[in-house]
């Protein structure tokens, strides 16, 4: 394995971080560009406040010969009780990437593994991650930690 430490994100990662995530803004448009817009249209756009029932947000980094080869956004959110659901503590995995030189080494689990033992730590009900249907690896990942369906949605294009 090539990934050597987990670690809490630092402001001297942001280049790196900033390269990670247009890797993955990349790889969702190039799946489905009618549906996602392209990595600098989205760094352009103003990001919105956090919600009020959202607690925390960490981001966590992998890192191998002293730079930075993957990260992991999550947040920790109180859902209220509604008609149908209970309260809940959730913690939510926003974002996952890893560099392609560094999938399949265990830097995407061990990042997984860390918003799971934040997810205890905050006593969390429940840890969830959505994955669009395309991306098999995230989904295969996401299976073998334990994570099993929760919520479908499907999707039918009407002008394709």
């Amino acid at each position: 394995m090539k990934t050597t430490l987990i670690r809490d994100a630092r402001p001297d990662d942001e280049a790196d971080l900033q390269h990670l995530t247009w890797l993955l803004w990349d790889h969702h448009h190039s799946q489905k560009p009618g549906r996602f817009r392209p990595a600098d249209e989205i760094a352009a756009a103003k990001q919105p406040a956090a919600p009020s029932y959202q607690l925390a947000e960490r981001t966590w980094v992998a890192e191998a010969s002293g730079r930075p080869v993957g990260y992991l956004k999550a947040v920790l959110r109180d859902a209220p009780q509604s008609l149908a659901y209970q309260p809940q503590r959730i913690v939510i995995i926003l974002e996952v990437a890893v560099l392609p030189a560094f999938r399949r080494l265990g830097s995407g689990r061990a990042l997984v593994a860390e918003a799971q033992n934040w997810a205890r730590e905050s006593a969390a009900d429940a840890i969830e991650v959505p994955a669009f249907g395309f991306n098999e690896g995230a989904i295969s990942l996401y299976s073998k930690m334990g994570f099993r369906t929760w919520f479908v949605q499907l999707r039918h294009e009407i002008n394709q």
